[in-house]
């Protein structure tokens, strides 16, 4: 389903309306889109990593909502369940969650494990941009 709105989200202006993608969505990703919504992407990626019945997950979603508004130009926000999708969690050796892992150029740039505020999470987005 992700890939679906990854195409949207880079599909090109055919229509010449000048339309621009929500970019402050957060997306859900599964292990088979890991390659292409990742590693291959064109803007960094913020991957929240969790499940439905993680407390401190759920308590992360309004603060990755607003992450994923503050940086929608910079930044794609997706989110993992690791309930569903085990595979990704354990190629990158997650071994809690909630994980926030931040790729820019298919690379990992940082990893924050646990809870964490908006406000320190916007400062090491902020850092990893530079």
């Amino acid at each position: 389903m992700a890939a679906l709105y990854f195409a949207s989200v880079w599909a090109p202006d055919l229509d010449g309306r000048g339309a621009t993608p929500n970019m402050a969505d957060i997306f859900e990703l599964s292990d088979g889109e890991f390659e292409d919504m990742v590693l291959k992407a064109p803007l960094p990626v913020l991957l929240a990593v969790g499940a439905p019945w993680c407390g401190p997950c759920v308590r992360l979603e309004p603060i990755l909502e607003q992450v994923a508004a503050a940086f929608a130009e910079n930044v794609l926000v997706l989110k993992l369940n690791t309930d569903e999708n085990p595979l990704v969690p354990r190629r990158l050796g997650i071994m809690s969650i909630p994980t926030l892992v931040f790729f820019r150029d298919g690379e990992e740039r940082d990893r924050i494990v646990g809870f964490t505020s908006a406000a320190e999470l916007k400062r090491r987005l902020e850092q990893a941009l530079r």
